[in-house]
Parts: C-alpha cells; structure tokens; sequence
C-alpha cells in the first residue's frame, strides 16, 4: 500500500524549506504553539487536493510573506506490492505529487512535473480511500470540536465516505434521480396520454361519421345504379310492348299484302272474263257480272292498298318510337354490369332520399379526418407502449432502489454492529460508556444521521454534541469513535491534530496507547501535538518543530 515517505515545503506558510521524512506507522510531530506543526498536515492536504482551509480565506494567503510564490510537494511509495504498484500511472518506485500557489490565486498541480488538473490529483488519491476534506481521515486543529458539532446527516456522510460506502448512497441518489425522472416522464407520458384520448374520441366519432357517410355514399351509389337499371327495365318493358305492336301491324300488313295479291288476280280474272263468251247475249250478261265482280275486286284491292298504305305509315311511326326508345336506353344505360331488380322506380327513389337524409344529418366532416384519426390512433399507441415502457421501467427502478436501500441499511448496521463494541471498549477506559445509533430512514436517506452517544462517571448516555459534554469529554469520545472506525476506514494514511488539547496527561497517555495498539501494517499515521509526549516505541517516528529567527525548521529525534 502507498504511503508518504517525505513532505517538502518551500515558501509555505512559515516554511522557507523543508523536507520532513514520515515513516510507516506512526508519525509524532511536537512542537510549541505557532511553531508550524499545523502547516505541515495542511501542506499534505492541499497537495491531496483539499480547495477550502479554515487557516485562510485566500490560498495567497498561505505564501510566506514576501515570496511570490509557494510549492508543497509529497514524495509518494510506488513500490510494487503483489505485482502491482498503487499508482500504475508510473513505473517508479515513487512518485511526487506538487502543488504551486502564487500571489494573484492562480495555482496548479504537478504529478512527476508533468502538469496535471485538480480532478486528476482527487481522483488518483481517491482511488486509494485519501479524501482530504473528510475529517475521519484528516482531523485538523479545532476539528473535534466541528465534528461534535455537525448535524447528524453530515456524520453520517463522513463516515460512509471514510469507510468506502458513500458509493451505496450514491447509487441510493441515483436510483432516486432516476426514479424521479421515470415517474415525472410517466407522469408527462399520462397526461399526454390523456390529451391524446380527448383528441382521438374527437377524430374517432369524426372518422365513424365519415366511415358512415361513406358506407352511405356507397349505398346510394348501390341504389343509383338500381335506379338506372330500374328505369333501363321500364323503358325496356315500354320498347317490347312498341316491338309487339310493331310485329302486330306486321302481320296485319303481310295478310293485307296477300289479299292485295288475291284482289290482283280477281281483276285479272274479271277483265278475262269479259271476253270469255261469244254470243254476244251472253257476253252482256256475263259481262255484267264480270264487270261488277271486276269492280268489286277493284275496290277491294284500292280499299286494302289503301289500308296497306295506312299500316305502311304505322310502322314508320312505330319504328320510330322504337328507335327513339332505344336511344333513350342507350342513353340512360348504366356503367357496369346489369343489375336486375323487381323494386319499383318509386320504391327506389324513397330510399335514395332516406339515405341523403341520413348523410345531411351527420353534418360537417373534414374530408383529412380518416388521416388525422390515423395518426392519432398511431400516437394513441405508441404513448401507450411508451406509457408501459415507463410503467415497467419505474417498477425495475423502484425494486433496483429497495434493493439499494436493503443493501445500504445492511452494511451500515454490519458497520455499527462492528464499531460500537470497540467504541464501547475505549470509552470503558476512560470510565466510559455508550452506543452508536443511524436515527431516520432509508427511505430517506438524505436525513438519516450518525448519532454517537456517550457518558462518564456513571451519566446515562447522551447524544454527543457541542453543548452537553465538556472539552475533555468531547475529545475523549470523539477520539475513541474514531480509534474504534480505524479498522474500517478505506484511506492507510490517517491524521489528526492537537486532539489532546482538552485531556489531563493520563487520558493523553491512553490516547497514545490506544493508537500505537491501533496501528496495523501498512497504515500511516500523522500525529500533532503541542504537548509533551512520553515516546517509548523505536518505531515512532518523532519530528520536532520549532522556530528559529521567524521561519520554521523541523528536526528529527532518534
């Protein structure tokens, strides 16, 4: 695991130049009030990408006085470990890290001074769990009195943050977001819906008048052509019946013709028969009947040519009539094939008025109205399937999140399951006793809070806060929260300043000892003190810092 073998201060705060060599383990910085002991843990923060310090409102204002600009630069362990090196970035064993401020507030950053961007420097040291804005990883002056002081939701979001379950909130948010956006578009996709519903009844009882009026047309389409057939058949009736008389006078006409022969030959006959005799009595006398049979055939014959000339003209005049029903057929024959019927003109007539009645009453229709039913009706579904998409989708994210939340509420109470027996452990060394409690709900996560509870010399428990307990107590329980979090905590490197301001010297000791025992492979801690500390482990790596002529300088003790 990465570690920080050296911090290097130029310019800084009360530094002209420094290097101050840390170990593994524990690292002992002692020193007066206003030596520079403080500057040296900011130093490492702003180099981790910490933006805001309570030492200053301007980052100018860490620049030692009359220099321009200011560097602090961390010499990181890359060494490899398993194969791999923490930061696979480089192929050194280490690697330097450096922050530069100058007067006018510009700064920047520099990783094996190549350039790079604060997101950059965040996110390499956050992959190893190092937040330095969280202050149960880094815990500046005056910190334990802010934390017993923050809103129970802000203790809460430290501690997840510090023991690497900040990303099950996170995905808690998400999920939430998400969900608020599923059930806003659903909503939306409703009232669309909605909207759509009221337009497409409007169309539909449109497109089922134009869908009637239609079925309509085509009936009285249907019943023009059995009109026309109808008065095609009439006409036609009326041209047999001119066709029959015609064929009557016909007949008429072929008997007359015949008898006009028959009267020919009783002339001829007659006309014979005047010379048929010779004695000429019998001639007058036969002539007499000749002649009256003559005439009688000749007025037979002029009465029948008369009467042929009469059926003569009839026909004509029939012929005609036909001729001018045929053309009338002709002309009111209908497009098609023939359609026969036995209903009467009349019959026909009154239903062709019922059905333009029926057509007058359905009123006014858009003649677009089948188009805009069609597309509304393909609106109508598509909102539909998009309606159940959305149903379905806000369903899966609902379950995504109550398995988020179950998830989260598990590993937050296997975290205090954890936790509290050895914050109840350390607080019994000090005459101690309480708990630790997440007050609120999952459900809402953002108001849930991190309540520590504590009491001394026999006190029932109390929410620990900035009122109820004093400074030493305060100290006491906020250190022993945060020794019995260490095995938890993400982050190896650890630091916290002036804890001890509040203790006697024995509950300062217990401190001290707690944290050496505390102490496993691989971590780092960084410890700052204005006290005098009895060191009595070789692996401690103790630096003094003190003040010479203005500027801070740091020593080293064996």
């Amino acid at each position: 695991m990465s570690w920080i073998k050296e911090v290097r201060l130029e310019n800084f705060m009360s530094y002209d130049y420094a290097r101050i060599p840390l170990k593994k383990g524990v690292n002992l910085i002692v020193g007066p009030n206003g030596s520079g002991k403080s500057s040296i843990l900011l130093a490492i923060s702003l180099a981790f990408g910490q933006l805001y310090t309570e030492r200053s409102k301007k980052l100018s204002d860490l620049i030692k006085w009359g220099k321009d600009a200011a560097r602090v630069s961390l010499i990181i362990d890359n060494s490899r470990s398993g194969g791999r090196r923490p930061f696979a970035f480089s192929n050194s064993d280490v690697i330097m890290v450096s922050r530069y401020i100058k007067n006018d507030g510009s700064y920047w950053y520099e990783i094996d001074y190549r350039e790079a961007s604060l997101y950059e420097v965040q996110n390499i040291f956050k992959r190893i769990g190092i937040n330095p804005s969280n202050m149960l990883i880094i815990m500046h002056q005056n910190t334990l009195e802010r934390f017993s002081a923050l809103k129970d939701p802000e203790k809460l979001s430290l501690l997840e943050d510090a023991v690497g379950l900040s990303g099950h909130r996170n995905r808690i948010v998400d999920s939430e977001t998400k969900l608020s956006s599923v059930e806003s578009e659903e909503s939306s996709v409703e009232t669309e819906i909605e909207h759509a519903e009221e337009t497409l009844g409007y169309w539909k009882t449109m497109y089922e008048k134009y869908t009637r009026r239609k079925a309509l047309n085509k009936k009285r389409e249907e019943l023009d052509l059995e009109l026309g057939w109808a008065r095609v058949m009439r006409e036609e009736k009326s041209l047999e019946k001119i066709e029959e008389e015609k064929e009557k006078k016909e007949k008429s006409r072929k008997r007359l013709l015949k008898r006009i022969e028959k009267d020919k030959l009783g002339v001829d006959s007659a006309q014979t028969g005047l010379y048929k005799y010779k004695d000429p009595g019998k001639r007058v006398e036969q002539a007499k009947k000749e002649i009256e049979r003559y005439v009688e055939t000749r007025v037979n014959l002029a009465l029948d040519e008369f009467k042929k000339s009469l059926i003569d003209k009839e026909i004509k005049e029939i012929e005609k009539r036909i001729r001018e029903a045929t053309e009338k057929i002709e002309s009111i024959m209908p497009q098609g094939a023939r359609l026969e019927t036995q209903r009467g003109i009349k019959e026909i007539e009154e239903d062709i008025e019922s059905i333009k009645r029926k057509i007058l009453n359905l009123g006014e229709i858009a003649e677009n109205c089948e188009e805009m039913y069609m597309n509304f009706a393909e609106e109508f579904k598509s909102l539909g399937e998009r309606g159940k998409t959305l149903e379905e989708n806000r369903k899966k994210t609902l379950e995504e999140l109550n398995e988020r939340k179950q998830l989260w509420n598990q590993r937050i109470q296997e975290l205090i399951n954890g936790v509290e027996p050895r914050y109840r452990k350390i607080l019994k060394e000090f005459g101690g006793d309480g708990h630790i409690a997440i007050n609120g709900s999952v459900d809402e996560i953002e108001e849930c809070g991190l309540e520590t509870y504590v009491g001394f010399k026999g006190i029932e428990p109390r929410v620990l806060d900035s009122l109820t307990q004093s400074g030493g107590e305060r100290a006491a329980a906020t250190m022993a929260f945060l020794l019995a979090l260490q095995q938890n905590i993400k982050s190896k490197f650890r630091a916290v300043d002036e804890f001890d301001v509040h203790m006697d010297t024995r509950n300062r000791e217990r401190i001290y000892g707690i944290i050496m025992r505390s102490v496993k492979e691989g971590e780092q801690y960084l410890i700052i003190t204005p006290s005098q500390v009895a060191i009595t482990d070789r692996n401690v790596n103790a630096i003094i810092v003190q003040t010479v002529h203005g500027a801070s300088k740091v020593a080293g003790v064996s």
